[in-house]
């Protein structure tokens, strides 16, 4: 983590959700968070359970017999018609279909969004959907890189002891779950504070091109063009420095702590003090940024 991110990198990562609600950063596990896609091929299926006598006829013929007297074989096809109440389509599959541990997903809808799936406002129903990026396990080794090299669309994820191992939340193939099949018991950690702004930052980078990752990209290409130009080194790189640290603090004002204090149900004064601070950082970082740049194009 940058210095003018957090003040100091995170030791705690995740933490137990507890009986706490749903909300962005949240991980989940389950058999059914497959990455899944469409593509040409893909087609609306018809069909449902098969006759049992079928069912057995097909099993036979694929060396599979049926081990439970009441195991129904479902089968879909184009050829059938899609029933009024039946929505099934083909589709494709990513990363995680050639996995055989669980499947884990971290949860990227923000809270609003969670708040009206899940229907926690006033009691409603479930419905609609929510987005999750895949987690995908690899090395020690590849996470240190990524943290080296930050890559838009991967973030790097730490290893959760008696939980899983290191891993990569896969930002740029994400995939939409029904919010009647997002369920707490699935749900086996969550990300802590800090680590949860990270995720924010590296999915508004991948989906938006905006947030610290985007504003560090962007000032390294404006330190490069300034070093081309006739004037003080120092006072260039000073000027560089300062634009990247008014646009993060105007960056996390907006995102988190406005959103902080708006959430609140009634005037939160510790959230508007904060508010506050940082608004008075902003304001010292962008005089710093407009007289230090000023004197550097003198």
């Amino acid at each position: 983590m940058a210095w003018w991110w957090h003040h100091a990198p995170a030791l705690i990562v995740y933490r137990d959700p507890g009986e706490g609600p749903i909300s962005f950063g949240d991980i989940f596990e389950g058999k059914h968070l497959i990455d899944v896609h469409a593509r040409l091929q893909t087609r609306r299926l018809g069909g449902g359970n098969m006759p049992r006598t079928a069912a057995e006829r097909i099993a036979r013929a694929v060396n599979r017999p049926l081990s439970d007297p009441g195991e129904t074989v479902p089968m879909y096809t184009p050829a059938l018609p899609q029933r009024p109440e039946d929505f099934h389509v083909l589709a494709y599959g990513g990363a995680t279909m050639k996995r055989d541990e669980p499947l884990r997903a971290i949860l990227l809808s923000d809270s609003c969004a969670i708040d009206t799936a899940l229907g926690t406002e006033r009691g409603r129903r479930a419905q609609g959907r929510l987005l999750f990026a895949p987690m995908i396990p690899t090395t020690e080794t590849a996470v240190e890189a990524l943290e080296e090299q930050p890559l838009f669309g991967r973030l790097p994820l730490t290893a959760a002891p008696g939980k899983f191992g290191w891993g990569t939340a896969e930002l740029r193939d994400c995939f939409m779950v029904d919010a009647r099949d997002v369920r707490k018991e699935d749900r086996i950690l969550t990300l802590t504070a800090d680590a949860a702004e990270d995720l924010e930052a590296a999915w508004d980078a991948c989906a938006l091109r905006r947030g610290p990752h985007v504003v560090e990209h962007n000032v390294t290409k404006l330190a490069h063009a300034l070093a081309g130009e006739d004037g003080d080194a120092e006072e260039q790189a000073g000027a560089v420095e300062m634009i990247q640290r008014t646009l993060v603090v105007a960056w996390r004002l907006e995102g988190g702590l406005l959103r902080a204090a708006a959430d609140s149900p009634v005037p939160d004064k510790a959230a508007l003090k904060q508010i506050v601070a940082e608004l008075k950082e902003l304001e010292e970082s962008a005089r710093a940024a407009h007289e230090r740049l000023a004197r550097a194009l003198e």
